[in-house]
Formats: C-alpha cells, structure tokens, sequence
C-alpha cells in the first residue's frame, strides 16, 4: 500500500512538472503583460543637438552610427526599435521612420539618411532643427514575428539634432499613376470616376488597386490627370490584352491590377485578398482567403484580435505589409507609402466585407 502511495504521489509530481513547464513554454511563446514594468531604450550616440551637414559628394560615406541602451520589460521577450525623425516642432503623429531592427545600434550613408529626410521638406543648403525617438515594439511567437498586443510600445524622450541636407535628385518613377477608362471617369479627367492607383510601400515605380472590370471595356493610366505620358502596356503584359491602344480583360470580375514600372511589367489577375493575424488564425502569409462574389469580399474572424488584411500579385516584390488596406468610417483606406494604420480590434465571428468598386467596406 505504501508502494502504491508513493507511486500515485510521484505521478502527481510529474505530472504537475509538465503543466509548468507546458505552460512556462506557452508563456515563452505567448507572454501577457503583467503591468509592471516597462522602461525605454535612450539614444547614446549622437549627442545631443549635433551638427551633420550632408554633403552629395559624400553621400555614399556612413555617418556615426546611432546607438542605443536597451528598453526592458518586466518579463523578458523580443523587442525591435524603430528610429523615428519629425520636425522640431511636430509631435511625431506622422513621423519619418529612419530604420527597424532588433540590434541597438545602426548606420545610414549620407544619401539613404538626406532621402529619408525628403518627407519633412526641409530647406536644402539650410540648417535644421530635427527631433528623434526610438519606439521599441514587443515581439513574440515560435519565429518572433508576433506583436505583442498585450505589451505596451513605449517611446524615449526625443533627441534634437541640427541637419543641413542637399537637394534630393528628382525621381526616376512618377510619384502617382490614375487609371481613366469606360468605367472609370469615362474618358473625363475631371470626373470623380477616376482611380487613383496606391503606391507600393517602400517601392518605387510600382502600384497597385482592386477594382471590377467589365469585359472588353476599355482603360489605360496616366502619371498625372490629364492626357501626358498615358500607356496601356509596359514591356510585359500579363492576364490581359491590348485593343486600340487601350488595356481590356476578357471577362467580368473582379482584379488586381499591379504596375511595376521599374521591370515594365503589369499584371491584372483575378484578385487575392488575404487577411493576417490572430483574428484570423495567425501570422502565415496567403494562408487565411477572403471569399470573392461578384465585385465584393468577405472573410470572418475566428477569434479576438486586430483586423489586418492585403492584396496579392504574382510580379509583387515586397512582404504583404506594403499592400495593406482596412477600413474607417465605412470606406476602404490604403496604407500606400504611409506608416502604420491605427489597430482595428474585434472578436471571433466578425465579418469583414469589401466593396472594391465603391470604395467602402463593414467590419461587423
């Protein structure tokens, strides 16, 4: 009988050893935020109010590498910075952002920093006053991919600086492309029928846009909106022909139109819509469809989490953040060469629906 005891009492043990360390190991994967800790990183290289004049005979030198302490968590995780750069006056609503890694530590040339500077439209030849901060994102998951929703992204008290830049060569790629044709604005520059292609973040010369295409009805684009430039083939077309100098498709549905200016290529395939993230089931790309009825699509949520959803194309040159969209107040928003959209949360049974050639959409 004491034999017994001993045995049944050391299979509890073992047993209760396997639960810890189940759970140690869901927790290792999939830490919660216990509230108590969260101390962010600080900039120790450059000094405060330093002075770089950027010199376009110099661009391809590195400057001094920006280093940085570590942020900490009460809980130890996966953590990836972000340097970001805004005006001296801005508040960092709609910062530049320099650079993303999981090191403490990073350098630019003299080029790739004047030409992140671009955006804030600062006086070539002209001293500025900038302001930088690291934002530190918590990161999780078997591969670390997975942001850690229930961890909180903490930003350092902001650094100035003083830059000089030099005037920033013209692009090779125009900034924007619009689409005109019987569908869209009927041929009429001024119409509200226009669409205007959404740029490929990170990407340039390159575009894309869903939308519902009738057959044999003719469309083209344009860098601008008026008849300059316009085109209906690159060098390589693909899932669709040319007819009287117009772009048609064969069939009804709705497409992906992706333009790829830098290879000349444009593909218009049947579209492919994914969403991504826990609400959906994880963070593995092309794996979670929306399903496509006539010029509209669907998918719902099987579990709590933000909604993140993305269009694919076969000539795509960039991870699927770059052609990302949701939905605000009703109406489909593109990220483009934006930053990141403001989190969408919802539970499990949700319903996402997208109405591509209106424009608008419903999370409910």
């Amino acid at each position: 009988m004491k034999k017994l005891s001993n045995i049944y009492f050391n299979n509890i043990i073992i047993l209760l050893l396997l639960a810890v360390a189940t759970i140690s190991c869901n927790d290792d994967k999939d830490p919660v935020f216990d509230g108590t800790y969260a101390k962010a990183a600080a900039f120790t290289v450059p000094e405060k109010d330093k002075s770089y004049i950027l010199d376009e005979e110099n661009k391809y030198d590195e400057m001094d590498a920006f280093k940085w302490t570590a942020s900490a968590y009460s809980t130890p995780i996966g953590m990836r910075y972000t340097i970001e750069v805004d005006l001296e006056e801005g508040d960092f609503s709609n910062p530049v952002k320099l650079i993303t890694t999981e090191e403490r530590e990073a350098s630019f040339t003299i080029n790739d920093f004047n030409t992140a500077l671009a955006s804030l439209d600062l006086a070539p030849g002209v001293e500025s006053k900038i302001k930088m901060r690291l934002v530190t994102q918590p990161y999780g998951g078997e591969e670390g991919n997975v942001l850690l929703e229930s961890y909180p992204i903490i930003h350092s008290d902001p650094i100035t600086i003083f830059v000089t830049p030099f005037e920033p060569p013209k692009p090779a790629y125009p900034p924007t492309l619009y689409m005109i044709g019987d569908e869209f604005g009927g041929w009429n520059w001024e119409s509200d029928g226009i669409v205007p292609m959404v740029p490929v973040h990170g990407k340039e010369g390159q575009f894309w846009c869903i939308n519902y295409f009738s057959a044999n009805k003719g469309f083209k684009w344009a860098p601008e909106r008026k008849w300059a430039n316009d085109f209906a083939v690159l060098d390589q077309k693909i899932g669709y022909t040319e007819s009287g100098g117009n772009a048609i498709v064969e069939a009804d549905g709705l497409y992906m139109v992706y333009i790829d200016m830098t290879a000349g290529k444009i593909a218009i395939e049947t579209a492919k819509i994914y969403g991504i993230g826990d609400c959906f089931g994880g963070w593995t790309a092309t794996t979670y469809p929306f399903t496509i009825t006539g010029n509209q699509a669907s998918i719902t949520t099987t579990a709590a989490g933000n909604v993140r959803m993305y269009a694919e194309s076969s000539i795509q040159t960039s991870d699927w953040w770059t052609r990302e969209f949701n939905v605000f107040d009703g109406k489909i928003i593109y990220r483009g060469t934006g930053n990141d959209q403001d989190a969408v949360s919802v539970g499990a049974g949700v319903t996402v629906t997208l109405d591509f050639k209106a424009g608008t959409g419903t999370i409910k």
